[in-house]
């Protein structure tokens, strides 16, 4: 029976953090940044309800695009920058939950990746929990997702596996 709320330990709490980031909450971040990088004139026929096959990237991504930019527009000013980094904090409020109870063995064979871990809950914390108007950005996003994939792999690696990321 479970006894912590958001998990305890290493790689189980890497697992409930990445979760989170899945896919899904990616590529949504990534279609605002591509939408925010945009001409005037590719932003309109994004949100347009039928753009070009260049500029579309499917259902339900480009609705939530539309709601982006509304929300975006009504309640941030048309701060766009501002509400990708609400959008990107609150995303890592839930995330970072799985950090709290993060363990690394004890023993100094093991001092490599707990300073990576150590680094994960700070900076994860930090976004999630700091509440601290700071402009969250999509590459900060993807360090944060870096770092813990970087710790899988030294894991990986420190129980005696040669990991592969694989293609995709």
């Amino acid at each position: 029976m479970a006894k912590s709320e958001y998990g305890k330990g290493l790689v189980i709490c890497l697992v409930k953090f990445a979760e989170h980031i899945e896919h899904f909450n990616a590529s949504k971040m990534r279609i605002y940044k591509k939408w925010m990088d945009e001409t005037p004139k590719n932003r309109k026929l994004m949100i347009s309800g039928s753009p070009p096959d260049t500029l579309n990237y499917g259902f339900p991504y480009m609705q939530y695009l539309k709601m982006f930019v509304e929300i975006a527009d009504k309640v941030y000013d048309g701060d766009y920058e501002k509400y990708l980094a609400k959008e990107i904090e609150m995303m890592m409020n839930a995330a970072s939950d799985h950090l709290y109870d993060i363990e690394v063995p004890k023993g100094k064979e093991w001092d490599a990746i707990r300073r990576d871990v150590r680094k994960l809950q700070s900076i994860g914390l930090k976004m999630g929990h700091g509440f601290t108007d700071t402009k969250w950005t999509i590459e900060d996003f993807y360090k944060l997702f870096a770092l813990t994939r970087k710790i899988a792999l030294k894991v990986d690696r420190k129980i005696g596996l040669k990991p592969d990321e694989g293609k995709c």
